[in-house]
């Protein structure tokens, strides 16, 4: 963010990402950084490994994995996507109650999230 100081013909620079010390002046400091979190370096994985599974068709190891993601990470970010990708799965082994009931469940839990209007399509 640069506001301009047209009275005084000056410009202010403001940093809204982080704050860097004289020790940290190469390597900032960035907030929120989580790149040497270990449970979240592994939950990162976790749900790439899942995601591989529907890239490589293997619908029902992806389905399980994203299962697995959910119960093992409750309050991940990432985990509307993986309730999301359990009724994709679902949908494309063929199990279509199963995956109506699974973005109806999706629907009732996340109404205001914008893949819910997938989810009742």
């Amino acid at each position: 963010m640069s506001p301009k100081d047209v009275s005084k013909n000056r410009t202010v620079t403001a940093g809204i990402r982080g704050a860097e010390t004289t020790s940290s002046i190469l390597q900032p400091y960035w907030k929120d950084d989580r790149s040497n979190d270990k449970q979240f370096i592994k939950q990162l994985q976790d749900f790439a490994h899942a995601q591989s599974m529907i890239d490589e068709g293997r619908l029902e190891d992806a389905n399980q994995a994203f299962n697995s993601f959910v119960e093992h990470y409750p309050a991940s970010d990432l985990r509307v996507n993986a309730r999301f990708a359990i009724g994709l799965t679902l949908g494309g082994m063929g199990q279509n109650v199963q995956c109506v009931q699974s973005f109806e469940g999706f629907v009732k839990e996340y109404p205001d999230h914008p893949l819910t209007i997938e989810a009742q399509s």
